[in-house]
């Protein structure tokens, strides 16, 4: 399932493992239960991405749509402070 997210994440230099964030469509939430067994196995470590699931209408034929976000490695995490501050 997350075969395409892997192949662009080594391009850029990463791994599965900098994903911090997940959205995730499913044509069905019938399908939940399987989703979620294959996200555990595709994400095994005690941490995982934070991940939002939602059902959603999605193009024919498609089950399900995953957007990634992750950190760009070895670069130091950064906070964004509100101006004022």
């Amino acid at each position: 399932m997350f075969r395409n997210v892997e192949v662009l994440l080594r391009a850029a230099g990463a791994s599965l493992d900098d994903i911090v964030s997940c959205l995730v469509h499913l044509s069905d939430l019938a399908q939940f239960a399987e989703f979620n067994a294959s996200y555990a196995k595709q994400f095994p470590g005690p941490v995982k991405p934070v991940r939002t699931t939602v059902g959603s209408d999605l193009a024919a034929g498609m089950r399900v749509e995953v957007t990634v976000v992750a950190r760009r490695p070895g670069r130091a995490a950064s906070a964004v402070t509100p101006a004022g501050r």
